[in-house]
């Protein structure tokens, strides 16, 4: 296996934008599917890092899985806000097709892997692939920057729905398990670094994840938890629905229990959560959901 890490544009002035790729090269000694689908892996952190518990680990399972795995060190910060994540993504496909010989990897089978603030740029991009402001931007034919299809872990996905949320909770001051500061203080600070403007709902409602489903979206799997601290999760139920207004393939698992930033749930990522190993089950029902999308059995 070759690891290698790479920039994704050139300029110093994104020179932190950086992707690994965990390549399996083809052997006769591995008998596999060649060329082998892609996952492109998005971690969380908040929109202001990428924690290193959602991208390794996430690479070696899906290695494991038979995929080829890319990890993405998206732009994240002071200069983040949309719609600058949103071109990472696209020119990490863009970049993952113009290698799929030399990387052994199938074009047409390239899914985006995400988590929290990095599940919500996937998102983005499963619903706008086809807009204009990324069309006007690469000038690209619009299918080399449409993923196969999502997964989305513990996502934003309405950001009116976050701020409204969170303003009206009387619980506010509390801080999350995952941040020392009040959760109104976090969840604000995160939509204002996203949004890059002033938190009104026009400013929300402009580049917020379910404002932009479509016909067109791609086929989208979603896992939550209902006590999870750090979001208020009847957004994914809202989202599920219209996905299923727009005829949308989807799969969507809200669990009772758990934690934001459960990741892939084994030995590779926090001991603490060893109290939810039972969740890890999201992989296998990720995994079927994959398999029925890319007709992989």
């Amino acid at each position: 296996m070759k690891i290698n890490t790479y920039e994704l544009w050139s300029g110093a002035d994104k020179s932190s934008v950086t992707y690994t790729a965990y390549l399996v090269e083809e052997t006769p000694d591995i008998k596999n599917h060649n060329p082998r689908p892609a996952a492109i892996i998005c971690g969380g952190g908040g929109f202001f890092k990428i924690t290193d518990r959602e991208k390794e680990p996430v690479a070696l399972y899906f290695l494991n899985k038979g995929f080829q795995a890319i990890t993405l060190d998206y732009t994240v910060g002071k200069d983040s806000s949309y719609p600058t994540p949103l071109y990472d993504l696209a020119k990490m496909l863009l970049v993952t097709r113009e290698k799929a010989q030399q990387w052994n990897i199938d074009p047409d089978k390239i899914i985006l892997i995400g988590f929290s603030a990095g599940a919500t740029h996937c998102a983005s991009l499963a619903n706008r692939w086809n807009e204009s402001i990324l069309q006007d931007y690469f000038n690209y034919p619009k299918e080399k920057i449409r993923p196969t299809l999502v997964i989305l872990s513990y996502p934003l996905l309405d950001f009116s729905y976050q701020y409204d949320s969170v303003v009206a909770d009387p619980d506010n001051q509390r801080p999350t398990k995952l941040s020392p500061m009040p959760k109104l203080d976090f969840l604000t600070g995160a939509l204002k670094t996203v949004v890059g403007k002033e938190l009104i709902r026009e400013n929300l409602q402009e580049h917020s994840p379910i404002e932009h489903i479509s016909a067109d979206t791609v086929p989208t799997f979603i896992w939550g938890m209902q006590n999870d601290d750090c979001i208020y999760n009847n957004a994914l139920l809202d989202y599920a629905k219209k996905l299923k207004d727009n005829a949308v393939l989807y799969e969507l698992h809200m669990f009772a229990m758990g934690e934001h930033g459960l990741s892939v749930i084994n030995q590779n990522t926090q001991t603490e959560f060893s109290d939810y190993k039972e969740l890890a089950i999201w992989k296998k029902l990720c995994i079927n959901f994959i398999n029925q999308v890319l007709d992989l059995n």
